[in-house]
């Protein structure tokens, strides 16, 4: 009966201690999601800072604006009649 039970004692030892194993991996998971979660979030909140901060500094009126496009449809005027002389 007493070698029953040091093997029944053992057993339950060795459950345990595998429990605790089991656990505290599931913990680590755990955390490490968090963390990443964490960074994800304050990753985004910088950058949607950044982007405020870009948008209270950065001033176009209607003119500028205009002017902005005009260029910009220049440079892809020139950019597509490059492409067309290199024969692309």
């Amino acid at each position: 009966m007493r070698v029953r039970t040091g093997l029944n004692r053992a057993n339950r030892e060795a459950a345990a201690e595998e429990d605790a194993r089991k656990i505290i991996a599931s913990a680590e998971q755990e955390i490490a999601a968090a963390a990443k979660a964490a960074r994800r979030q304050l990753t985004a909140h910088a950058a949607d800072l950044a982007v405020g901060l870009a948008a209270k500094q950065i001033r176009v009126d209607a003119a500028t604006d205009q002017a902005l496009v005009r260029d910009f449809a220049a440079q892809l005027g020139s950019a597509s009649d490059k492409s067309g002389k290199d024969g692309n």
